[in-house]
C-alpha cells in the first residue's frame, strides 16, 4: 500500500496505482444521520467518475441502495481520498492512499441483514471486477451462512425505508452489525478514518425500535440470499428465501420462453397451485440485458398464487419481488444451459437448506435433449444490443462486458 499527501487544484491530474485521475472539485453535503458535513471528492479517470457522498434517498431495491450508501461512506479498498483544508479557492489538501482490496464482502452483511435485493449479488460482483477484485457467488453464501435476516421491511415485511431512516438509517445499522462482529471495522473511509472510528460517533439504532430484530430473535437465522447449484443450474443461481415461503419446493415445471408468454399463460389459467414456473431466454444474452421479472411476480401475487408456486428464471428480479423465487440461473438458456432443456411436467426440486436446484431427469435424458436443442435467433443482430450480446459475461460473473 502507498500513502501520500498532495495539493490539488481543479483540472490537475494525479497518478495513483497506475491510474491517472483528474481532480474535478469538492462539494459538501449534510444529512440528519451525520455529525458533520461530509465532502464529495470528485475524481475522473478513463473508468469514469469517482464521486463519494453520503446517502440521499431510497428506492425499490432497498438493500442495494443502502449498500451503495455504505460504499460511499467507507470504501473497502482501491483509492482512498481524504479531504484536508482549503488552501485557496480552487486548491485543496488531499490525502491519497492506495491499498488493494481483498474483498468487498464486508458489504454483504448489510444486504443479508436487510433482506435486500438479489441484484446486490450481480452488482457487487461487477463492481469488484471493475477494480480487479475476486468476488464470487460463494463469497455471498459464506456471508449468508453467518449473518441473519433481521429487518422487518417490505416487500416481505411490515415497514418501509422511511421508517428505517427514522431509527438511525444506514449508519445505525452499520454500527449494530459492527458492534456484533458482523462487519469489518478496519476499512479506511473517505473521512480519513476507519469504519470503526466513524461508527463510534454514531448514536446507533433508536432504543425500542421494532424494525431491526435482535440477533437472538431474527426473522431468519441465516441470510435470505442462498446460492443454489444442481443439474438445473451447474454454475449457480441466486434465490431469495426469507423463510416465510418455506425452504423447499417441489412441483411440475410450467415452461415459458419469455416474460410475455408467461403473462399470457397466467391470464389463460395455465398456471396452477404447485407449479414451478420457468421463464427462460431472459438472461444476459437471451433478454438481452437480463430484464427483471417484477411484472410476473406481481401478476402471480395478484392471481393469489404467491404462496403456491415457485418462479425460476435466467433473468433477474426487482427488489420489490417476493415469494419462492430463484433467478440468475446459469448457464442461461440462450447459451444452452440446462434450463433450456426442461419440458412442461418435469419435476423440479428446490431445496434452500441443501442449496440445490434439480430437475428430476437423468443425465442421459438431458444429453439426448441437448443433442436436439438449437439456440433460438438472437433478439438483436446489429447495433449496440448485438455488441452487448457478444461481449456480456454470465450473471455469475456480474454480466460485465470488458473481460
Amino acid at each position: 500500500s502507498t500513502e501520500k499527501d498532495v495539493r490539488m487544484s481543479t483540472g490537475e491530474t494525479l497518478q495513483v496505482a497506475g491510474r491517472e485521475f483528474t481532480f474535478e472539485g469538492i462539494a459538501r453535503h449534510e444529512g440528519p444521520n451525520y455529525t458533520a458535513a461530509l465532502a464529495t471528492i470528485v475524481m475522473r479517470d478513463r473508468r469514469g467518475t469517482v464521486s463519494l457522498h453520503p446517502e440521499k434517498r431510497f428506492y425499490t431495491a432497498s438493500g442495494q441502495v443502502m449498500t451503495e450508501a455504505a460504499v460511499h461512506v467507507g470504501l473497502a479498498g482501491d483509492i482512498y481520498l481524504a479531504l484536508g483544508d482549503a488552501l485557496d479557492e480552487s486548491t485543496w489538501a488531499v490525502r491519497v492512499q492506495f491499498k488493494p482490496m481483498v474483498r468487498w464482502i464486508w458489504l454483504g452483511p448489510i444486504v443479508m441483514a436487510l433482506g435486500g435485493s438479489t441484484n446486490a449479488v450481480l452488482h457487487l460482483i461487477a463492481m469488484a471486477k471493475s477494480v480487479d477484485v475476486d468476488l464470487s457467488l460463494d463469497d455471498f453464501q459464506t456471508v449468508s451462512d453467518r449473518v441473519p435476516f433481521l429487518a422487518d421491511l417490505k416487500p416481505s415485511g411490515a415497514h418501509v425505508m422511511e421508517d428505517m431512516q427514522g431509527i438511525g438509517g444506514t449508519p445505525g445499522l452499520m454500527k449494530y452489525l459492527w458492534e456484533n462482529g458482523l462487519i469489518q471495522g478496519n476499512c479506511l473511509t473517505v473521512t480519513g478514518r476507519t469504519v470503526a472510528e466513524n461508527l463510534s460517533a454514531v448514536p446507533g439504532l433508536r432504543e425500542g425500535q421494532q424494525i431491526i430484530r435482535p440477533l437472538d430473535n431474527p426473522i431468519k437465522p441465516t441470510g435470505h440470499i442462498q446460492i443454489l447449484r444442481g443439474n438445473l443450474s451447474p454454475d449457480g443461481a441466486v434465490a431469495k428465501i426469507t423463510g416465510k415461503e418455506g425452504n423447499r419446493f417441489q412441483g411440475p415445471a410450467k415452461v415459458y420462453d419469455s416474460e410475455e408468454a408467461m403473462l399470457a399463460g397466467l391470464e389463460a389459467g395455465q398456471i396452477r397451485k404447485g407449479d414451478v414456473v420457468i421463464i427462460r431466454y431472459e438472461g444476459p444474452k437471451g433478454g438481452p440485458g437480463m430484464p427483471e421479472m417484477l411484472t410476473p411476480t406481481s401478476a402471480i401475487v395478484g392471481a393469489g398464487l404467491a404462496q403456491d408456486v415457485a418462479l425460476l428464471t435466467d433473468g433477474r428480479f426487482s427488489g420489490g419481488s417476493h415469494g419462492f423465487i430463484v433467478g440468475h440461473i446459469t448457464p442461461e438458456a440462450q447459451e444452452g444451459g440446462p434450463i433450456a432443456l426442461v419440458h412442461d411436467g418435469d419435476v423440479v426440486i428446490i431445496d434452500a437448506v441443501k442449496r440445490t436446484i434439480e430437475v428430476a431427469i437423468t443425465a442421459e435424458d438431458l444429453a439426448v435433449r441437448r443433442a436436439d436443442w438449437s439456440a433460438p435467433p438472437l433478439k438483436a443482430t446489429r447495433g449496440t444490443l448485438y455488441k452487448y450480446i457478444r461481449l456480456v459475461r454470465p450473471a455469475s460473473e456480474g454480466c460485465v462486458t470488458d473481460s
